[in-house]
């Protein structure tokens, strides 16, 4: 379902543009489509029994630079979905205007029932599947769902042995010692934190505000983290076992803790007994200003969408609402703060990584966060703007801005 709505978006925001049709035609043509796409086989050995996981890789478009995004293990992973998520990462690079295109992989498994040794060998394998393909200037990797710095450190490893020399620039969401940035870890949690500060200061009178966040994951976790050093209260948050509602705001240091000895939020309310569990449906249709979905793709949909309360809803993950969903919220006059600027954090704090990598230029985390910071304000400034004057959603804003930058690139390349 990704692929429909990051395609149906796509085609609705390229022959919106104001350019010759022919051109839109030729733009769509571009877009619509990937530059190349590479599969393989991950061989598991488990009980003397080989079994076979997918792999993908979906390098959609490289006019503005090389090839960027994240890699993912997740039961999910198809080739419909890395390819949607690719489209949204060239937009995404073309909206913040750094020089990456877009890309999307991953390996199709459970990833809970993969043990610590598994899970280095199918990134080694994928690796070594790949490599041809991947490079500092081709292709570069960064964590996504179930991946982390560790993770990213074997892909690294991996990579560098079939390429005899260590090439740190292939990948980002490094740890330090293998010349990674620690703020990477938090950059795409503490962007949505501040992009939904910037848009309480444009949409809200008023700053004690009811906030929900789906996700406790990375994102998630640092997202809650940043708004609470903001002085925002999060009253709920949720994960896969269901939600937790706390009136009175929830503890961040506590909920962390908890999440991590127990394995869900839910068990909060043992250490608050004023709050309430909710199921993921409950969590959904919660009474609150703001709702942060930051977990996974197409959790509002036709389902569920008519039971939104939340005047604001900001996707710090990709694609969590369908298109049908989204122009139901837009008719209601909902606020949404779409994907390819809300989480952009991650994939801007990544350039900095590369370019440190590259050219061996170094960025202290006082710098960072500010880039950081600066960059997600005058970007919703710019798509706010193009909003209110076009009388257009942020989405379509945000879409606009993008596109109109991939098609002078096209233009000034001859390709259109």
């Amino acid at each position: 379902m990704i692929l429909d709505t990051v395609l149906g978006n796509l085609r609705e925001a390229i022959f919106s543009l104001k350019i010759k049709e022919e051109e839109k035609l030729s733009l769509w043509n571009i877009l619509s489509h990937y530059n190349r796409s590479v599969s393989a086989s991950i061989p598991l050995k488990r009980d003397n029994i080989t079994y076979i996981l997918k792999g993908f890789r979906i390098q959609h478009n490289n006019l503005l630079g090389p090839y960027k995004g994240g890699f993912r293990i997740h039961h999910s992973t198809n080739f419909e979905e890395v390819f949607g998520l690719s489209i949204l990462m060239t937009l995404k690079c073309a909206l913040i205007d750094i020089p990456f295109g877009g890309a999307k992989g991953g390996i199709q498994a459970i990833f809970k029932d993969l043990s610590e040794d598994e899970k280095d060998k199918i990134v080694r394998e994928y690796v070594r599947n790949l490599y041809c393909e991947i490079g500092e200037y081709i292709d570069i990797y960064a964590p996504d769902i179930n991946t982390n710095p560790k993770l990213m450190a074997s892909f690294l490893d991996e990579y560098s042995k079939l390429k005899n020399k260590m090439s740190y620039g292939v990948v980002t969401g490094k740890p330090q010692e293998l010349k990674g940035i620690k703020y990477r870890e938090y950059a795409t949690g503490y962007g949505v934190g501040y992009i939904t500060e910037k848009a309480v200061s444009k949409f809200f009178k008023k700053k004690d505000l009811k906030i929900a966040i789906q996700g406790f994951g990375n994102v998630g976790q640092y997202t809650f983290k940043k708004l609470n050093e903001l002085g925002y209260k999060v009253i709920s948050v949720s994960d896969s076992k269901g939600g937790i509602l706390c009136k009175n705001g929830i503890d961040f240091k506590k909920l962390k803790s908890i999440k991590k000895e127990k394995g869900s939020v839910i068990y909060y309310q043992e250490i608050d007994k004023n709050c309430l569990i909710l199921s993921n449906k409950e969590f959904i249709s919660l009474n609150v200003d703001i709702m942060i979905l930051a977990a996974i793709n197409d959790i509002i949909k036709k389902e569920n969408v008519e039971t939104v309360k939340a005047n604001l809803i900001v996707e710090g993950a990709n694609s969590p609402i369908t298109k049908e969903a989204d122009e139901i919220l837009s008719e209601k006059k909902k606020i949404i703060i779409p994907d390819i600027l809300a989480n952009s954090g991650g994939v801007l704090i990544s350039y900095y990584e590369w370019l440190s990598n590259i050219k061996g230029v170094e960025y202290s985390e006082t710098e960072l966060d500010k880039a950081l910071k600066e960059k997600i304000n005058s970007t919703f400034d710019l798509i706010n703007e193009i909003s209110k004057k076009e009388k257009i959603s942020l989405r379509k804003a945000a879409f606009s801005k993008a596109l109109n930058k991939l098609f002078e690139k096209a233009k000034g390349k001859g390709i259109i």
